[in-house]
């Protein structure tokens, strides 16, 4: 494929092309409500682009019954009832032919560079299934959690009850132990003797 093949220049996905194809149909639509004499025309040509875009097979399609195959080729025929019904219809206002022209150039421009091929769709990943039989070192492992868990049901209370005791013991967390230096308190003892002489 070469770089400048059309294949190769065809780099919108297709629900931009439909969001697109619809907010020009609603331009027309809306052009129909400045021109009174031609709105039937306008109405018809402006319904007809939205209605493609959202009955064809794709991620925007509302009832997906146009194949993408044939959206291309009824996109082609819209461009030229854009750019060729007005002399049918009669239109002679200048500013609605030049909504029509714009809106048959965009169009033909959208539909030369959208890509029309589907995505590949991916292929079916199966569920992971949890095995019929452990290992042996599995089953080890499950026995020696169970008895760290049910160690820690039994012995977990008696355990904490002697982590608070300890902490009443001990005073206050800031306190720190009582101290237990026998110095001071012979120094204490022969403090309060002199004081008795």
């Amino acid at each position: 494929m070469t770089k400048h093949s059309p294949a190769a220049s065809a780099t919108l996905p297709f629900w931009v092309h439909q969001v697109v194809e619809c907010l020009l149909g609603l331009v027309v639509v809306v052009e129909a409500t400045r021109d009174p004499d031609h709105a039937v025309f306008l109405v018809v040509l402006g319904g007809a682009l939205c209605g493609v875009a959202l009955l064809s097979r794709g991620a925007l399609g509302v009832l997906p019954w146009i194949p993408r195959s044939v959206h291309r080729y009824v996109d082609w025929v819209l461009v030229v009832a854009l750019a060729g019904g007005w002399a049918f219809a009669g239109v002679e206002r200048v500013m609605t032919l030049a909504v029509l022209a714009g809106v048959a150039v965009l169009l033909g421009g959208l539909a030369v560079r959208t890509r029309w091929a589907a995505m590949p769709s991916l292929p079916d990943v199966q569920p992971l299934r949890a095995p019929d039989s452990l290992p042996a070192s599995a089953s080890v492992l499950a026995r020696r959690l169970g008895h760290v868990t049910t160690q820690a049901r039994t012995r977990g209370p008696r355990a904490l009850g002697r982590a608070v005791g300890r902490a009443g013991r001990w005073g206050p967390p800031t306190g720190g132990p009582p101290s237990t230096d026998r110095s001071s308190t012979d120094r204490s003892s022969t403090d309060h003797s002199s004081t008795d002489d």
